[in-house]
């Protein structure tokens, strides 16, 4: 029979619910790590380790205006980012943070009654949205002379 020194130098572990009990001789834990050796075990994790990530990195299909309320809330937040980019092409930053704050805060005013309900997060993004766009339009020449967005 080994002693617990032969065993620990041999790579077996004590189990940590034996120390200081009455026991002579703990009952060992096996140490069963092992490298991934076998070709397919690599394969198969390299598999999981780059599928993983790009599943998530793919841009959610949707068509908007949406279907349902997570769908809508996208279309909407899409919306807002690009009336938001084309307002920063146009106006000074400081200007544009204070247009931003106004913007929110009177967008939150106007829907406090539907404040606790669930579309109230798509609803203050689309005033946001539709805030953007009136101003975007204060900035096209007059009768859309010379606008490439020009609708006759």
């Amino acid at each position: 029979m080994q002693t617990l020194e032969e065993r620990e130098s041999q790579g077996v572990q004590r189990d940590p619910r034996h120390s200081g009990s009455r026991h002579q001789d703990p009952t060992p834990i096996p140490c069963r790590y092992e490298p991934l050796k076998t070709p397919m075990k690599r394969l198969l994790l390299g598999a999981l380790l780059v599928a993983v990530p790009a599943a998530h990195s793919q841009e959610p299909k949707v068509q908007c205006p949406g279907e349902n309320t997570v769908e809508m809330r996208y279309c909407a937040g899409l919306s807002w980012e690009q009336s938001t980019e084309q307002l920063k092409r146009k106006i000074p930053k400081a200007l544009l943070r204070q247009w931003q704050e106004a913007a929110r805060a009177l967008c939150a005013h106007a829907y406090a009654p539907y404040k606790d309900g669930t579309i109230y997060p798509q609803l203050v993004v689309g005033c946001d949205d539709n805030l953007n766009r009136a101003l975007l339009k204060e900035f096209r020449p007059l009768n859309n002379q010379g606008d490439p967005e020009r609708v006759p």
